[in-house]
This record gives structure tokens, sequence and C-alpha cells, in this order.
């Protein structure tokens, strides 16, 4: 039997009812690991994944707007990566969305008028095992994948005459991928929009439920997106809730101060959690995206 715990978007811990207080008393069940002695990573392990990944597919019919595009993208042999379009106009900047872990892209179908109604072309990106893309996703791959997309998205864009400005936006865990990218890959991009990012891998894990003190994870992963934002230089808006408990708002402020980008900018959103600040602050969340990609 199987009990499972939604909390946000972020995850759905699944736990076996085989001993709830031995699960996170014990670490004999998450035996100390280092992967720089030849042991696996333990943030690759797949009971620690199902922590942090919650992958759904898509079942729905094709969307039959016009202005909608699906998209499959090949980034290894036999794995393919889905995403959505939503086309405004060619003029428009493309913004390229990593999603939060709870999510697939064609939960945007309602939401991406309102960037379409702010000037901007949304493309929202599916991790493996997510939506109608292949595999099984890992932290790792998600990264590799993120890298290995940019290109592919370029070029399918470019080829229907969506040749204008590309930024990359990332919320929750997609702030993984997208911090990861606009530190890499400056050439195709010309900034990057951070929503409800963390910055504390270990707090993240902690406030997840997931029993972190049993695991030695490996010092790339306890600041990755502290250390991946210290790298970017591209334009970088960073947007939190006031009162986000999942990721808390000194996150997003770490980041920030992280940013070494000449032009940024912090917006919080007051009263705002972790899953609703489109909603409680719909018009200074768009707002803030709208005039800072259009400033350039």
């Amino acid at each position: 039997m199987t009990w499972q715990v939604w909390l946000g978007d972020l995850v759905c811990v699944k736990l076996q009812l085989m001993g709830i207080k031995e699960f996170f008393s014990k670490k004999e069940v998450f035996p100390k690991q280092d992967a720089t002695n030849g042991q696996r990573d333990p943030l690759e392990d797949p009971l620690v994944l199902s922590f942090i990944f919650h992958p759904r597919r898509d079942l729905s019919e094709p969307c039959q707007d016009p202005r909608v595009q699906d998209v499959m993208l090949q980034v290894s042999p036999g794995i393919q990566i889905g995403a959505r379009f939503y086309a405004g106009a060619r003029e428009f900047p493309n913004l390229i969305f990593f999603h939060g872990n709870g999510e697939i892209a064609s939960d945007y179908d309602e939401i991406a008028g309102l960037y379409l109604q702010r000037n901007l072309n949304l493309m929202v990106v599916d991790y493996r095992g997510y939506g109608r893309s292949t595999g099984i996703p890992t932290l790792r791959n998600m990264l590799q994948d993120a890298m290995d997309l940019m290109d592919p998205i370029c070029e399918w864009l470019a080829s229907r005459g969506f040749g204008s400005a590309r930024w990359v936006m990332g919320r929750s865990l997609g702030s993984c991928p997208a911090i990861h990218v606009a530190g890499q890959r400056a050439d195709v991009l010309r900034g990057l929009v951070v929503e409800s990012g963390f910055a504390d891998t270990l707090g993240l894990l902690y406030r997840i439920g997931f029993p972190a003190g049993a695991l030695e994870i490996p010092q790339e992963w306890r600041h990755f997106n502290l250390s991946g934002i210290a790298r970017v230089k591209l334009p970088t808006l960073i947007i939190h809730g006031e009162w986000d408990q999942i990721i808390p708002l000194k996150d997003g402020l770490a980041l920030f101060d992280a940013c070494k980008a000449e032009r940024k900018e912090m917006v919080v959103i007051p009263k705002a959690g972790h899953n609703d600040l489109l909603w409680v602050g719909m018009e200074q969340y768009m707002g803030a995206v709208e005039g800072f990609i259009g400033k350039g």
C-alpha cells in the first residue's frame, strides 16, 4: 500500500506503509553515499528522485488553437522531449519556459494568453517522462537535456519565422535548467527570468520531507543554483512570493545577491506563496516580466 502526499507543485512524496516512523528516523534507510568515491550519486537514486520528480503524462487531445503548436525534439537516441509553443507574433520576443515539478506543458493553455497579451511568445518545455516526453527524469539528464535543447529550439523557432530575441525562464524546479543554460548559452539567449527559484538544495529537501541528513550529497549539488547563477551575466529578473513556505523568500534573495549580471531586478509579490504568485499579484508579476524583457 502506498500513501501519496502532495506538497505544492514541487513533489508528490510516495511512502510505502512498511514503517513511516522508521523511514524518517533510521539513517540505514539511506546509507551515506559519495559520488566521488566511485559509488552511485545519491541524487540519482530512484527513491531520492521520487521525492524530487513527479512525472505526469499528457493524455489530452491535441490543442485545436491554430496559435498552439506541439513540438517533439530528440536529445539522445530514443529520447524525445515535448514542448508546446504559443505563438503571438513573429516580432515578439520568445520566452523558453521550464515549468514546475507537478506541471506539464499543456497546463499552460489557460495561462499562455497572459504572455501573448504582453507581446511575448511562450514555449513551455517538459522534462523526461512528463507530458509527451519519453524517458525517466533525473537531475543530471534534466540539465543536460536543457543544454541539448537550446540549438534545436532556436532552429525550430527561426525556421518558422520567430527569430526575435530568446529569453529563458524557470519556475520552481525549472529554475535549475533555466539558470544552467543562462550561464552557458549567452550566445543564443538575451536574458533570464526566475520564479520561485531555490538556492539551498539541502534546505529544500528537508522542507519537502526528505531525510537529507542521511545522505552525503555531493558538494556540487548543495548550492547548485547559487553557483550557477554566479556565472550568469545576462539580464536577470527574479520573482518570488513573500510568503513562500516551500522555497522561502530568502532563497530568492540569495540568488539575486549571487547573480553577477549588470542589469538585474528583484520582484517580491506581497502575500503570495509558492503556487499562487500569478493570481495574488497578476499585474505586478506580468508587468515585471513584460517590462524587464521589453527593455531588452
